[in-house]
């Protein structure tokens, strides 16, 4: 085999390791069990950061193991029920990258419901937005809203999308949920 053969080898290969291997902002975590920081919405085994409110619900403090993931996409299952499912980061409509994606949904210790008054867990559970809850109650139970329509939480109207083309509007006076328009 000639010198230049070889190199032209050892460049393939090492390309292809690199690309089998490719950087995971958050690889450290695969194989971690940890708890959902909030309510996910899943269809066809995907949540998308869209936050859709679609199919069935994956409730706050639900047990998770963390398997593969990547710039885009954290994939997931629930020890409990052998479910798996997708996270796929929609960063135009989240403005965020995977990492502040992953440490918005999870974390090792279960989310403190405590804080929040016993109306607000009950719609937390039922993943509901109730007059009367506060923002941070109503991100527990809904999740952040997508960033192009509501780019801050500060502000008093948050949108949300129910599905494709239907949304609902959570209207906040200070702290507290006034009114949500469908």
């Amino acid at each position: 085999m000639t010198p230049r053969i070889a190199k032209t080898l050892w460049l393939a290969a090492t390309t292809l390791l690199l690309t089998a291997c490719a950087f995971s902002p958050i690889g450290e975590f695969e194989g971690e069990s940890l708890y959902t920081q909030r309510n996910l919405w899943v269809t066809g085994g995907v949540h998308e950061t869209t936050n859709y409110r679609v199919e069935y619900m994956i409730p706050v403090n639900t047990r998770v193991r963390i398997g593969d993931t990547n710039e885009r996409v954290i994939k997931v299952s629930v020890p409990e029920t052998g479910e798996r499912f997708r996270i796929i980061n929609m960063r135009q409509y989240t403005d965020q990258d995977i990492k502040a994606i992953f440490h918005r949904y999870f974390a090792d210790q279960r989310q403190d419901l405590g804080a929040f008054s016993a109306a607000e867990r009950e719609a937390i559970e039922a993943g509901e937005i109730e007059r009367g809850m506060s923002k941070d109650a109503v991100l527990v139970a809904r999740g952040f809203p997508p960033a192009h329509e509501t780019p801050s939480i500060r502000m008093d109207a948050w949108r949300y999308w129910k599905s494709g083309n239907d949304t609902r509007v959570v209207r906040f006076d200070g702290d507290r949920v006034s009114a949500v328009v469908d």
